[in-house]
């Protein structure tokens, strides 16, 4: 009976630890994919805004991580009766918070097609019409090596008076060779990568903790 009670403080000790150490690695992969989504989007202007709110939510999650590992690891230690309820609590909590971005990152993950089309030819209208979002239309392209939304035709069909394309459109100054894909294609591959990312780590995270319940 003791042997048994001091295997499961050990096997307890062990998942808090785990536990813990997934708060802080969570965290960090988190905050990068974040920094890498604001980066293909230029701040949102070229995918919804609303697409940053399950990495948000992750990352608050897994400062929950770190918290209710404390109340693990005393129930462990100390044989703390109330901290081990709190503790299944707070895991309960997680599990059914993450299964829900999961679920959500799936639904944002289904329309962002869509809606950064939407304000990619919005803001490329606004470039060319007034220069606005000048500078972020250098950097996609420069960037990602690609031209337009659709490919460098844009220029001429949205601009006819001008037709003129961005230097940044080209390998090298003198222009000779134009990137030929379109930026918009770029643009959700990627954000729809990283939302996919956030999808199989929430859903990864929830499964570890129902390990102890």
């Amino acid at each position: 009976m003791a042997v048994s009670k001091q295997c499961k403080s050990v096997l307890c000790f062990f998942y808090v630890g785990l536990l813990f150490a997934s708060g802080i690695l969570l965290f960090g992969s988190c905050i990068y994919l974040t920094y890498k989504l604001f980066s293909y989007t230029h701040n949102f202007k070229f995918a919804p805004a609303e697409c940053v709110a399950p990495f948000i939510l992750l990352i608050i999650l897994a400062c929950g991580h770190c918290g209710i590992s404390r109340f693990g690891y005393n129930g462990a230690t100390k044989d703390h009766l109330n901290h081990i309820v709190w503790f299944k609590l707070g895991l309960v909590v997680h599990i059914i918070c993450e299964i829900g971005i999961g679920i959500w990152a799936i639904l944002l993950n289904k329309k962002v097609v869509l809606s950064s089309t939407a304000l990619m030819t919005e803001s490329f209208k606004s470039y060319l019409s007034n220069s606005y979002d000048k500078s972020s239309w250098e950097s996609l392209q420069r960037g990602l090596q690609c031209c337009g939304i659709n490919n460098p035709s844009d220029y001429t069909i949205l601009n006819p008076s001008s037709g003129s394309i961005l230097i940044a459109c080209c390998e090298t100054d003198t222009c000779t060779h134009v990137f030929q894909r379109g930026c918009k294609e770029y643009v959700i591959e990627n954000v729809k990568k990283l939302l996919l990312d956030i999808i199989f780590i929430s859903f990864g995270s929830a499964l570890f903790m129902v390990i102890p319940l």
